[in-house]
């Protein structure tokens, strides 16, 4: 990281946040963000389970929302910020979390899964499922529902809509 500082240090205009305007100063300031953003994510992302946990899905989902803002690419932030706006009931919020997830990890099987349940919420099955089975799980007794989303044929990913489902998704069952 030093010799890339060290080649753009005299073609680079000073930034007024940065006190030590050096290389030095340049690295130290570098290094000390993230700490502060990270330490700032991981109390979010605490807050935000808690909130979820106690059932308060409206308040966990505006906790992500603010985390998101700190880190806006994390997928994980985005899954979850929609499973707390499916518990809370918000169809329209939660598809717009859940589609945003599947564009940062196309290939997640739970991010196809926040698409699928919110889809549902919205009652638009159609484009939600074109196949549904009741499985049971192997390793435990729960009933699964198993859901193909709508994707091209070579991305067709299954995903299961009943872990911990929302109340309205257990008449479904």
């Amino acid at each position: 990281m030093r010799e890339h500082v060290e080649i753009l240090f005299p073609v680079t205009s000073r930034i007024p946040k940065v006190r030590d305007w050096s290389v030095d100063g340049i690295i130290g300031n570098v290094n000390s963000v993230p700490s502060s953003k990270k330490t700032m994510l991981a109390s979010a992302k605490s807050k935000a389970h808690e909130a979820f946990k106690n059932g308060n899905y409206l308040i966990a989902a505006r906790i992500y929302g603010e985390a998101m803002e700190l880190d806006p690419f994390n997928a994980t932030l985005r899954s979850n910020s929609s499973l707390c706006w499916i518990r809370f009931g918000n169809g329209t919020q939660a598809l717009k979390d859940a589609q945003a997830c599947r564009m940062m990890r196309p290939g997640w099987a739970k991010g196809c899964h926040r698409e699928g349940t919110a889809l549902m919420l919205l009652k638009h099955y159609s484009t939600c499922c074109c196949e549904r089975k009741i499985l049971r799980a192997g390793y435990h007794s729960t009933s699964l529902v198993v859901c193909e989303c709508n994707l091209p044929l070579s991305s067709r990913v299954q995903i299961s809509l009943a872990i911990s489902p929302a109340p309205w998704l257990r008449s479904m069952l």
